[in-house]
Formats: C-alpha cells, sequence, structure tokens
C-alpha cells in the first residue's frame, strides 16, 4: 500500500514523529474536572479508535528498522507525553519483565501517577501499545516535568522554579529566551521591512503563541493568568523536547535513534511554528554540546533532526477551524503573516474514509 511505502519512509536515524491524537491535553485551564464532565464512554471509545490506529501507524514506521540495528536494539523508542518522568521506573520494569502485564502496569500508572492532566482512559487505551513496544524492543519513554511544578508554575509563573528546577528544565536558556524574543524588523533601502532569518523563527513562535498556545486559556480564577498559561505550555515543551533530545544524543541511541512521541492533537497541530516539534533542533546542538563538555561521548545526536508530525482522526474544530466543517489546513494566511505560514502537520491519518467535505484541499508537499 502507498500509505505503509510512505511511513516506511521515515524509519530514519536521528528522526522524531510527533503523533497527535485524541488524549491528554495538558495545558485546558479547568483540567480534569472539565473532562470529566464529557461523557467518558464515548472518550474511551475515541481512545481506543485512535490507539488502534496509532499501533498500526507505529508498527509500519518500525518495521524496517526490525533488523537494522541488531547492535544497538534501544534506538527506537515511545515517548509519552502526558507521562510524568517520575513514572519511567515502571515502564522500564514492565520493558524487562515479562510477568509484569501490560494491564499491572496501567493499574500501577493510575493508581502512583495520575494526575489532574490525564484520565485513567488515557493510559487504558495504551494497554495495546505497551504491549507492542515490549514485544519489539522499543522503549518507554516518560517525559513530561512533576506536576508539582506545573502547578506551580501555573500559579505563580517560572519565577516559582527553584535554580535546579531551571537548570533541569531549560537546557538552553539562551535559547529559549531568544526564541521569545520580539522579532526585529529593518528596512531595506527601498523602504520595505525585511527579517532576518533568526527574526523570522521569533515571529513565528508569536503566531503560534497567539494562534494556538493561548487559545484554551479560561481563567480557573481570578487570579489565573494567561501569561503564567504561557508558561506552563513554554516549560512542558522544553522538558519533553529536553528528554526526547537526551535519548537521541545518549549512548542507547548511539547517533542512531528514532522517537516517536504521542501527545494529543492540540499540542502536536502547528508545532512546526512553536511546539515540541520546534524545539528539537536547537536543544538537540545544546544537549550534545553539554555530552561533549562533561566527557560523556562524541555528541553523536548532533546534527540534523528530522520530523514529521501527525494527527489522527482530527475533527474540524481540533484544528482551530471554528464555525466551519472543513479542516483548517494551516495558520498565518494573512498578508502581513504570509511569510511564516505554517501547515497544520505533515500528515492526516484516519480510521474511517472522512467525510467529502472535512478537507478543502489535499496537501501533497
Amino acid at each position: 500500500m502507498r500509505e505503509a511505502s510512505k511511513l516506511k519512509s521515515l524509519s530514519k536515524d536521528n528522526t522524531v514523529v510527533l503523533l497527535g491524537s485524541h488524549f491528554s491535553s495538558h495545558y485546558t485551564a479547568q483540567r480534569q474536572q472539565q473532562r470529566f464532565q464529557q461523557q467518558q464512554q464515548q472518550q474511551q471509545q475515541q481512545q481506543d479508535k485512535d490507539a488502534a490506529l496509532l499501533l498500526s501507524i507505529i508498527k509500519d514506521i518500525l518495521k524496517p528498522r526490525k533488523n537494522k540495528h541488531n547492535a544497538n536494539a534501544n534506538a527506537n523508542a515511545l515517548a509519552i507525553k502526558f507521562l510524568p518522568t517520575a513514572s519511567q521506573p515502571l515502564l522500564t520494569s514492565f520493558l524487562l519483565d515479562p510477568t509484569i502485564s501490560p494491564t499491572a502496569l496501567s493499574n500501577q500508572l493510575v493508581s502512583e501517577h495520575l494526575t489532574p492532566l490525564f484520565t485513567a482512559s488515557d493510559v487504558t487505551s495504551l494497554i495495546p501499545i505497551f504491549t507492542f513496544c515490549r514485544t519489539s524492543g522499543t522503549k518507554l519513554l516518560a517525559t513530561s516535568p512533576p506536576f508539582e511544578a506545573i502547578d506551580r508554575v501555573r500559579m505563580s509563573g517560572l519565577s516559582a522554579l527553584s535554580p535546579s528546577e531551571r537548570d533541569a528544565f531549560f537546557v538552553d536558556p539562551a535559547g529559549f529566551a531568544n526564541m521569545i524574543t520580539k522579532p526585529v524588523e529593518v528596512e531595506k533601502s527601498a523602504g520595505e521591512p525585511t527579517l532576518s532569518e533568526n527574526d523570522l523563527r521569533r515571529k513565528k513562535f508569536r503566531l503560534y503563541a497567539d494562534y494556538v498556545m493561548t487559545r484554551d486559556f479560561k481563567p480557573a480564577n481570578e487570579n489565573d493568568r494567561v501569561s503564567n498559561f504561557f508558561a506552563e505550555r513554554c516549560m512542558v515543551d522544553e522538558v519533553v523536547a529536553t528528554n526526547v533530545a537526551q535519548f537521541l544524543t545518549g549512548e542507547e541511541a548511539n547517533g542512531k535513534g528514532l522517537v516517536l512521541l504521542l501527545d494529543s492533537i492540540c499540542n502536536v497541530e502547528y508545532g512546526a511554528a512553536g511546539g515540541v516539534e520546534s524545539r528539537l533542533q536547537r536543544i538537540v546542538d545544546a544537549t550534545s554540546k553539554q555530552e561533549k563538555g562533561k566527557g560523556k561521548g562524541k555528541g553523536k545526536g548532533k546534527g540534523k533532526v528530522s520530523t514529521a508530525s501527525f494527527l489522527i482522526n482530527p475533527t474540524a474544530r481540533d484544528t482551530l477551524s471554528l464555525g466551519s466543517s472543513q479542516l483548517r489546513l494551516s495558520i498565518g494566511t494573512k498578508p502581513e503573516l504570509f511569510d511564516v505560514e505554517t501547515k497544520v502537520c505533515d500528515f492526516i491519518w484516519f480510521s474511517d474514509v472522512p467525510k467529502i467535505n472535512l478537507l478543502n484541499r489535499v496537501m501533497n508537499d
């Protein structure tokens, strides 16, 4: 099949594939209370449907790598964004101990690490994927920072972090500060403003921040501010990108890593403008330099990091297409934003044939 062939083409070294589906969203202001107001049965059914499609995509992407790196079987990883890093020992034990069932792992994750950022159904829907990862030798990675730190930042901003937390969560502080700096336009001799490559990246991030990052903000109380909401999202994305980068540049991947990052649709879409996807190259470069400085290796993960993004069974509303039955395929379509226009993702995958009016055009690029 042409689809399977396309997926196999993504199985390159030093690659991160971001998979956005109907799983946990870290950032809704009312968080778990809001999610439980939904019909849980319907939510579980959608997640199970997404998980089945995700599993088929994961298998097709990893299939060409089955025998490619026998000398380094740990070069493939499935990263789960909503699981806190404190749950990593459970994931590692599951992979090493065949007596631990996938259901037992799911139950332990829920009983020991459940936070308001995800629900039990987010975890139980992944049981078939947990099973595949163990049988295929695919490493499982937990990538989220501690909920206590996330909640503190949401209440008081990044200044609430301790110095050691800031060092751990922001491994490239200069690059992060540069990313969120306002772009500077310089006039050409003809009088037309122009932007440097660096300022174009800043402008693209501001597009993402305005159109995507803060879209879900609804004050939970009179003290809840959009600035802290923005800080929370930035911190989580930096930490997730750092954990993925550390795997790519570490001894296990040995410069040949492939990471499949499981996330929610709202965090993957348009991510090339300012999400985890946009941060990976910068943080991989910073992590490689740190590895060299500590004498822990030759920085083999350094170099071009390839990325690809998927949305699984998205609806028009998922893609910011409010008031329309069609998917929104890009942001930045105003004339003044043409230079930073960003497509919603690289691939849109459906379990069933979508309604004909869902797509207003086909993206071939």
